[in-house]
C-alpha cells in the first residue's frame, strides 16, 4: 500500500481519519503501516496513550512500545554534555571531589597529577 504523506503534528480527529481510511482498504489481518503508528504515537504528547488507544481502537502496549522507541531515538540525539578538560600535569596531587546538586545532578572529579585548577570555576558552572 502506498504510504500517505503526514503533517508532523496531525490531530487526533486527522489521525482517525488516517486510520478509517486504512481500514476501510487494507486486506483481511494486514498489520498497521509504520507511518501510522508513527501518527498514533505523535498525538502521546497532546494525549494520553489511554485515550489515543481508545479513540484508534490500537492495542495498549503496541502504542507504548512506539512512544518508547521514539522517546529512545530521541534522547540517543542528545548530546551527553560532557567537556573533556586538558590540563597539564606538574604534580603529584591526587584529589577526589564529588559534588551532588538538588535536582538530582551529581558529578565526581578525579583529579591526579594536576597543579593549580580553578576548583571554583568547576563547581560555579556545575551549579548553574
Amino acid at each position: 500500500m502506498k504510504q500517505l504523506s503526514t503533517k508532523l503534528n496531525p490531530t487526533l480527529p486527522e489521525v482517525q481519519s488516517m486510520f478509517a481510511t486504512w481500514r476501510k482498504n487494507k486486506q483481511h489481518r494486514n498489520r498497521i503501516p509504520d507511518y501510522l503508528w508513527e501518527a498514533a504515537a505523535s498525538l502521546v504528547p497532546a494525549y494520553s496513550i489511554h485515550k489515543v488507544v481508545i479513540a484508534l481502537s490500537l492495542s495498549h502496549r503496541g502504542l507504548k512500545n512506539r512512544v518508547e522507541a521514539n522517546k529512545a531515538k530521541i534522547e540517543a540525539n542528545i548530546p551527553s554534555g560532557f567537556i573533556p578538560i586538558d590540563i597539564p600535569q606538574q604534580h603529584s596531587v591526587e584529589s577526589i571531589i564529588e559534588m551532588a546538586h538538588k535536582n538530582g545532578n551529581k558529578m565526581r572529579m578525579h583529579l591526579k597529577g594536576m597543579g593549580e585548577v580553578n576548583l571554583h570555576a568547576f563547581v560555579e558552572s556545575f551549579w548553574r
